[in-house]
């Protein structure tokens, strides 16, 4: 535990996915600066929606959300560049990231 971990942010910020390019598995750090519902959507690159890795009300804080490369029916996707949408109190930001098999 860091000094880090104990002070509450003060902004909503969203950080690169790591490890990118990844397989199987990459983990998407987060701040949350308010009590608010927070959804992580996963988007191709054509738009559509992958997967929702997480839907749920979150106090303020620093979070690791992790995506295992697979749609919502749990399959695996194809290899390819990937939007990842967080969104919260009417706030959006989004990076992307590379799948490789």
């Amino acid at each position: 535990l860091s000094i880090d971990d104990l002070l509450v942010p003060e902004v909503f910020a969203l950080h690169q996915n790591y490890p990118n390019p990844f397989n199987p598995v990459t983990k998407i750090k987060f701040s949350n600066d308010s009590n608010d519902i927070v959804k992580i959507t996963v988007f191709s690159l054509m738009g559509e929606k992958v997967a929702t890795i997480m839907n749920k009300n979150l106090v303020p804080g620093t979070y690791d959300v992790s995506w295992n490369g697979r749609n919502t029916s749990g399959q695996v996707v194809p290899t390819g560049m990937y939007f990842y949408k967080i969104e919260s109190g009417g706030r959006s930001l989004q990076g992307k990231m590379l799948f490789l098999k």
